[in-house]
C-alpha cells in the first residue's frame, strides 16, 4: 500500500508507517518489526508519537463515512484508545507538549482539540473553508496552528478555539507543516512548489496590501507538490519531501 504517513519517536528509537488498515512499528537502528497493529480505518493519513515516546497516536477514516483516532500504548502494543469522531477522514494529528491534548484537522475543514485520555472534544474550530491536512502546537501549549488547501495557516487559541490570525499571506493550498523546534516559527510546503518558514504570531502589521509580514524564509520554488516537511532537531535544516522521490534539504537561516 502507499504509505501516507510516518514518524519516528522522539527519543529515537522507533519508526511508525502507515499501511492499509494498519500501521507497523519498527524498532531503530536495526528496522526489527516491534509491532503491527490493526484497526477500522482503510487510511492511515498521520501519525505523531507523544512527547515522551510511550504512545502513538493515529488519525485517519474511511473517506465519506467516518474519521478515526487511534492511541496505542508503544512498549505493550496494546491499544489505548480509538474514538470515530465526524463523517470524514482525519488529517495532521500532533500532541501538546505535555501529552495531555490531541489536535487533528480533518476533511470536514474542522480542527479539533481532544482531551488525553478519555477523548472528549475540548474545542472544535470552523474556520478553515477546505480540508484541514495539519495541526502543530506552539511550545508553550496555548496555541496551535493549522494549516489547510484553503491556503492559510491560522493560529488558534487552544484553550477557547477562538481564532487569532493567519499568520501566513493566502498563496497556495498547504500541504504539510512543521513545527521550529525551539522558536515559535513554522516551515509549510505548498501544492504548487513552496516551501516557506513563517513565524507563528500574529499578523498585525499586515496593511491594506496583504503584506507578507510574517515571513522569515521562502526557499526555491520545488519541482512539484510538497508532500513532507521537517526541521532538523537543531532548527538548522529544513527538509522537504517531494513526489518524484527526492528529499531536498536546505540550511534554515540562509535559505
Amino acid at each position: 500500500p502507499v504509505i501516507n504517513a510516518l514518524s519516528v519517536s522522539p527519543d529515537g528509537k522507533w519508526i511508525a508507517v502507515s499501511g492499509y488498515h494498519e500501521v507497523l512499528v519498527f524498532g531503530l537502528p536495526d528496522f526489527r518489526r516491534a509491532g503491527r497493529w490493526m484497526g477500522e480505518s482503510t487510511r492511515i493519513e498521520s501519525l505523531a508519537f507523544s512527547p515522551d515516546s510511550k504512545r502513538l497516536a493515529v488519525a485517519g477514516g474511511v473517506p465519506a463515512r467516518f474519521g478515526e483516532v487511534q492511541v496505542w500504548d508503544v512498549a505493550t502494543g496494546q491499544a489505548d484508545a480509538a474514538w470515530k469522531i465526524g463523517s470524514d477522514s482525519l488529517y495532521g494529528i500532533s500532541w501538546s507538549p505535555k501529552g495531555d491534548r490531541l489536535g487533528v484537522g480533518g476533511a470536514d475543514k474542522a480542527v479539533r482539540v481532544l482531551a488525553y485520555p478519555g477523548g472528549k472534544e475540548l474545542v472544535r474550530f470552523d474556520n478553515h473553508s477546505d480540508w484541514t491536512l495539519q495541526t502543530a502546537w506552539l511550545p508553550n501549549g496555548n496555541r496551535l496552528v493549522s494549516g489547510s488547501r484553503d491556503r492559510a495557516v491560522k493560529l488558534i487559541d487552544a484553550a477557547s478555539g477562538q481564532f487569532i490570525d493567519d499568520i501566513n499571506k493566502l498563496i497556495e493550498p498547504v500541504t504539510c507543516l512543521a513545527l521550529h523546534p525551539k522558536e515559535e516559527s513554522v516551515v509549510y510546503g505548498g501544492a504548487e512548489g513552496g516551501l516557506r518558514i513563517y513565524r507563528a504570531k500574529e499578523n498585525q502589521d499586515r496593511t491594506a496590501g496583504n503584506n507578507d509580514v510574517n515571513r522569515a524564509r521562502e526557499f526555491e520554488r520545488q519541482p512539484g507538490p510538497v508532500l513532507s516537511v521537517a526541521f532538523s532537531p537543531d532548527g538548522e535544516r529544513v527538509a522537504a519531501g517531494l513526489p518524484n522521490g527526492e528529499a531536498r534539504v536546505y540550511d534554515a537561516a540562509d535559505g
